[in-house]
């Protein structure tokens, strides 16, 4: 699924002959679930899931004296411009950064502006010191679909992106903010 796609942008095998790399040589995955299925068999997530998967990369920063990179293909539409995010996340922020940790999220995604705040930045992604990324095409023009605004941090890549299919066992193409975020 989008996990397993989004984890095999950041650190598929490289350079053994075998369908696409990776971006990180030689990197380590972590996986942490903080998606749960609900009630209609949909996949939600929440504040404070999110933040305790960046509390143990806070953690496990400290712990072994490595650089920790913690991706977040994940989002929530801001309930307006001036949203700020929840204090559960923004406090899981302030820690991890507080603990050298990287921090990168997907900017969002709207196949039609949201009536209240257009293209806004999603949460996480919007809160100072977590790199906000956007996705571009191949021609490096950044996607109709992709958030922008003064809170986009970079774009990357995200338009029609090669990786990991785990339902079938091979590789499939998708677009999205999820997908540039691990460049």
């Amino acid at each position: 699924g989008h996990g397993t796609h989004v984890a095999g942008i950041a650190g598929a095998g490289t350079n053994n002959g075998i369908g696409m790399s990776g971006v990180s040589w030689n990197g380590e995955i972590v996986s942490l679930r903080i998606f749960q299925a609900n009630a209609f068999n949909c996949e939600s997530v929440n504040d404070a899931n999110i933040a305790a998967a960046m509390n143990y990369a806070g953690n496990l920063a400290q712990s072994t004296g490595r650089r920790v990179v913690v991706n977040m293909s994940l989002g929530s539409i801001p309930d307006s411009i001036s949203d700020t995010c929840s204090l559960t996340l923004r406090s899981a922020v302030t820690s991890a950064l507080n603990k050298n940790v990287v921090l990168v999220a997907a900017a969002g995604n709207y196949l039609t502006p949201d009536p209240v705040v257009g293209k806004a930045i999603c949460c996480p992604a919007r809160i100072p010191g977590v790199i906000a990324v956007g996705s571009i095409d191949e021609r490096g023009i950044v996607d109709d679909w992709s958030a922008r605004g003064s809170q986009l941090s970079v774009t990357a890549p995200g338009d029609s992106i090669l990786s990991l299919d785990s339902v079938s066992g091979g590789y499939m193409n998708l677009s999205g903010t999820s997908m540039a975020t691990p460049h």
